[in-house]
């Protein structure tokens, strides 16, 4: 229920100050997961999509976790560039503009990371299901006019790391405030995917080169424990 009421208001207060293409980006993954829900006779609750008792510490944690990567990209990239991170403080505007940021995270991992992952996982395991929706997840940022350098490797890359929280964490708490804290960082320190048009400096890329390997290895532990905690 509180994502379906989130869904409206955020919509209602967009439609009012933004173009048509936000409401409908952030409306279409909440609409397209009721409907299948519905269809399979199957809830929110079912899949996790409720507020419960440690979904804002989740949240918070995954906060804490995008400040950590950012901060490890920004620092890498700065010592081997040898410059100092260019922050833009935030004005009116750009608060307003965190709401955007935390609706469409919700969305976006809503739409890619919440039953969309479970069955998929349920159908091919976890290592093909990282790569279907991380290749999803690239496909509509290029649909939204992404450059496809950039994609690769930002979204693309980072999908690996929220599927990755999310299956660690079984929900999309944690990925959530992960996606947002790098969307709100991007945009701040102008990095990376942050417009949408220029792909980071080379530091950049071996940090996020190095972080879709540790996904890759996290993903392998995790599957690991897994296999010992439930043997077949």
């Amino acid at each position: 229920m509180w994502l379906r009421w989130g869904a409206k208001i955020g919509n209602y207060w967009i439609i009012s100050r933004y173009d048509i293409k936000l409401p409908y980006k952030g409306r279409s993954p909440f609409i397209t997961t009721a409907v299948v829900l519905r269809i399979e006779k199957r809830s929110f609750a079912d899949v996790g999509l409720i507020w419960q008792k440690g979904t804002l510490r989740r949240f918070f944690l995954g906060i804490g976790l995008g400040i950590s990567l950012f901060g490890v990209i920004l620092g890498v990239t700065a010592v081997c560039l040898g410059g100092r991170p260019v922050f833009h403080p935030f004005d009116r505007e750009s608060i307003e503009g965190l709401f955007i940021l935390l609706l469409l995270s919700v969305a976006e991992e809503v739409g890619f990371r919440a039953y969309p992952l479970i069955r998929l996982q349920q159908a091919f395991g976890i290592r093909v299901t990282q790569w279907i929706v991380a290749l999803a997840f690239a496909l509509f940022h290029l649909a939204y006019g992404w450059n496809i350098w950039v994609v690769m490797t930002g979204p693309f890359i980072w999908s690996f790391v929220f599927s990755l929280a999310a299956t660690r964490w079984r929900g999309i708490a944690v990925p959530v405030g992960l996606h947002f804290a790098i969307n709100v960082l991007q945009r701040s320190f102008s990095a990376g995917a942050a417009n949408h048009g220029t792909p980071p400096a080379w530091p950049g890329l071996l940090v996020e080169g190095a972080l879709f390997a540790g996904a890759l290895l996290l993903t392998e532990l995790l599957l690991r424990r897994q296999r010992k905690s439930f043997p077949t």
